[in-house]
């Protein structure tokens, strides 16, 4: 099923607009949803995710005028949707990062890097598809309640006698407002990261950048400068997630280095009691895996110095102001009701 928006969108009222929007929305993550039972599609998930996301954000973005129809408790199940999904994705990206990797890697590394993944898929291979079965089930669920709230809009129309009829807001107007504020919150996220170990900071400004995009998708076919600052919001978006990535996997390696360093000392233990100290020490030599796994830890180090040195060069430091005001000329331009010239 899908939802066309229609051209007039922009001077429908913001109820009808917001409604529209986030059907469009909704019946696009339904469509990733019915692909989930697929075990042969690799980014039935990833689909599926952008799909509930752009849901979400579109529900938060318009809160205001959605409260009479999307209460907390089906806020909340959307939330908990996604979070239910969130280690399987972040382990299919770290999986797929380290396999990617293996040509780049000498044989310690290629050991490390094998030896991390097979930690990462864990003893139970069936666990991520239970997972997106349980994730498809509950969104239909979702998504039925949700299409029943959104598909009616009750307006109720008070007209005084010899009353002039007062100017009512759009969706376009408030849309424009929308832009703004969002672009002033891309302004100060953008702000607060100077260096790689900014990972707070740059996790925001990627949050920050992602809903202004989602923003500003639904707007494409109305406004053709919108699909040029959708192009420039997803390079960004793209830019900060493979660093919050980066360091996601940077932190899980360290922490399946610390468990293998414990389970190291532990055998330690147990073989000094049993056979000898001599013994205890043949363990945990060179060319074990885990050992192999700290070239992994150079090469994430580098990697995440290259994608800093890219965000920084084109975003930071100011230099991503001419594109801010022109995001902020777009969203003055939609409060006004006018397009741009030329």
């Amino acid at each position: 099923m899908t939802v066309d928006l229609p051209l007039d969108l922009l001077q429908r009222s913001p109820q009808e607009g917001a409604r529209l929007v986030v059907l469009q929305r909704l019946a696009a993550a339904a469509t990733a949803a019915g692909r989930l039972a697929d075990p042969a599609d690799a980014e039935a998930l990833h689909d599926f995710r952008v799909g509930v996301r752009r849901t979400r954000s579109a529900l938060r973005a318009y809160r205001p005028v959605l409260d009479d129809a999307v209460s907390k408790k089906l806020r909340r199940r959307l939330r908990d949707l996604m979070a239910s999904t969130n280690a399987d994705r972040d382990r299919e990206v770290q999986i797929a990062w380290l396999e990617a990797q293996l040509p780049r890697l000498q044989p310690a590394g290629r050991r490390g890097a094998r030896w991390l993944a097979d930690s990462l898929r864990g003893d139970d291979p069936d666990a991520p598809a239970r997972t997106a079965r349980r994730a498809a089930a509950e969104f239909v669920r979702l998504e039925r309640a949700l299409r029943r709230r959104l598909s009616s809009l009750r307006i109720e129309l008070a007209v005084e006698p010899g009353a002039e009829p007062s100017a009512r807001p759009t969706f376009g107007t408030q849309t424009g407002e929308l832009v703004a504020a969002h672009g002033a919150e891309l302004r100060a996220t953008l702000a607060e990261v100077h260096e790689t170990s900014d990972e707070a900071a740059a996790h925001a400004a990627r949050i920050a950048a992602k809903r202004l995009r989602y923003l500003l998708e639904p707007l494409r076919e109305l406004r053709p400068e919108a699909a040029d600052l959708v192009d420039r919001l997803r390079e960004l978006q793209d830019l900060l997630g493979e660093l919050h990535d980066a360091h996601v996997l940077g932190a899980t390696l360290a922490d399946a280095l610390a468990a293998a360093a414990a389970e190291r000392a532990r055998a330690r233990a147990a073989t000094a009691l049993a056979a000898g100290s001599e013994a205890a020490r043949g363990l945990g030599r060179r060319g074990s895996p885990a050992s192999g796994a700290l070239a992994l830890a150079d090469l994430l180090r580098a990697r995440q110095t290259e994608l800093f040195a890219r965000v920084d060069e084109v975003w930071l430091g100011g230099r991503g102001d001419a594109f801010l005001r022109q995001v902020e000329r777009f969203a003055d331009r939609l409060a006004a009701g006018t397009k741009e010239e030329g």
